[in-house]
């Protein structure tokens, strides 16, 4: 990866950061807020569900930090170093935790309180899939990193 691809991925990273940290403290209060009052035979569901939505951004907050760190191993060269491939699976283990979290909104919605509709549904049924494709995001970042380290090995 060139210098400027590294910059503009850690531009990208910075602003999903801080869409998410949006999302965290000001968007998600407020829709929560929202669909407390207008409906009223949920409003149960309020904190129980938020809490969960805000600990799943967490969840993304700390695979964005560990891709970050993974842009750093990219440009230092160190390549798939032992310290690359923990962060690796930190963001590995952030994109599990946060899929599970939605996963088990989207059961407790659909299967308990009989919520939600199609969405609810939804959730559970991607979730699998969506656990495919953070193994295989894990398996290509180290791949990138294997062949940023050989790249630079060779250019010695």
């Amino acid at each position: 990866m060139t210098r400027e691809h590294l910059g503009v991925l850690r531009a990208g990273l910075a602003t999903a950061a801080v869409a998410v940290l949006v999302l965290q403290v000001v968007v998600l209060p407020r829709t929560a807020a929202d669909s407390a009052a207008r409906f009223p035979e949920v409003a149960h569901l309020e904190r129980p569900y938020l809490l969960v939505a805000v600990l799943a951004l967490g969840a993304v907050e700390l695979a964005l930090l560990a891709t970050w760190r993974l842009v750093a191993a990219a440009e230092g060269r160190r390549g798939a170093t032992t310290g690359a491939r923990r962060w690796a699976d930190v963001m590995a283990a952030a994109l599990v935790v946060a899929v599970a979290l939605v996963a088990g909104v989207g059961a407790h919605a659909g299967g308990v309180e009989h919520v939600g509709g199609p969405p609810a549904g939804l959730a559970v049924v991607a979730s699998p899939g969506l656990l495919v494709g953070v193994v295989v995001l894990r398996r290509w970042v180290l791949g990138v990193l294997r062949d940023e380290r050989s790249d630079h090995r060779t250019m010695r």
